[in-house]
C-alpha cells in the first residue's frame, strides 16, 4: 500500500470520527477552529480565511514550514520560515495530509474533550 493511500485512509477515519468532510479546506478549517480556542460559531469570510491559514501553519509547523511567535494574542501565531520553501501542487497536498493526520495523533483526546 502507497504512503498516499495510507494517508487516503486515515482522512476518511478522522473525517468520519469528527463529522466532517475529507476535503483539505474543511480539515484546516475545524484544525483552526479548534487552535483559536474560539468554538463553533458563525463566521464571517475573513475569520474562515484566517481560521484555514492558521490551520495551515499548525501542520506544517513540525515540519519546519512555519514557526510559532509568542504575542499577546490569545491566537497562535505563526510566521513562514524564509530558509524553506514549501513544495507545490501534489507534493504541498500530501504534507499538508500528513500534517493533518499528525495533528489528529496527536490531538485527539483534546479535541474530543473540547
Amino acid at each position: 500500500m502507497s504512503e498516499a493511500t495510507k494517508i487516503e485512509q486515515q482522512l476518511d477515519i478522522i473525517a468520519a470520527d469528527y463529522n466532517i468532510e475529507n476535503n483539505l479546506i474543511h480539515f484546516l478549517f475545524f484544525i483552526g477552529i479548534q487552535e483559536s480556542g474560539e468554538g463553533f460559531r458563525e463566521f464571517t469570510k475573513e475569520e474562515k480565511i484566517d481560521l484555514i491559514e492558521l490551520g495551515g501553519a499548525t501542520v506544517l509547523a513540525p515540519f519546519g514550514y512555519y514557526t510559532k511567535v509568542d504575542t499577546d494574542s490569545l491566537l497562535p501565531y505563526y510566521v513562514i520560515n524564509p530558509d524553506l520553501t514549501l513544495p507545490e501542487g501534489i507534493q504541498r497536498e500530501l504534507l499538508l495530509k500528513k500534517g493533518i493526520v499528525a495533528y489528529f495523533e496527536n490531538h485527539t483526546h483534546e479535541i474530543s474533550s473540547s
